[in-house]
């Protein structure tokens, strides 16, 4: 038995959208102010990330207080991570954009948690998260 052609139809029902993007997303997504603001945000999300770093080389007079300091970091980092969203609109993949693709639920689902994860926004955290490394042998 032979699988049927793909349709080359747009199935996210925009003119612009060409017979190539088998997806339904439309292909030219990251205009110019789009991909600056990633850029701005990735370059400041990453001096962060480095001042992170070097607050844990600080030593202190009270051993507490770089705990305490790299603590209240680390919470703004989460808060950043729940707040941040509601600032960058609507996000870029949806499961519902999927939803008359013939993709299983949980494969469809590992694929939107990898596409999450390899980010600018991941590597950032990560490179913050290490300064639990560096605060851990003090």
């Amino acid at each position: 038995m032979r699988a049927a052609p793909r349709s080359t139809a747009s199935t996210c029902g925009r003119s612009r959208c060409g017979p190539a993007d088998s997806w339904g997303c439309c292909p030219n997504t990251a205009t110019g102010g789009k991909t600056a603001w990633v850029a701005l945000g990735g370059t400041v999300g990453l001096c962060l990330a480095i001042a992170n770093i070097v607050l844990a080389f600080f030593e202190f007079s009270h051993p507490r207080m770089l705990m305490d300091l790299l603590a209240v970091t680390f919470a703004l980092w989460a808060l950043g991570w729940m707040v941040g969203p509601t600032f960058a609109g609507e996000a870029p993949l949806n499961g519902q954009h999927f939803h008359r693709q013939p993709i299983p639920r949980g494969t469809l689902a590992l694929g939107l948690l990898a596409s999450a994860l390899v980010a600018v926004t991941t590597v950032v955290t990560l490179l913050a998260f290490t300064s639990l490394i560096v605060f851990a042998p003090g």
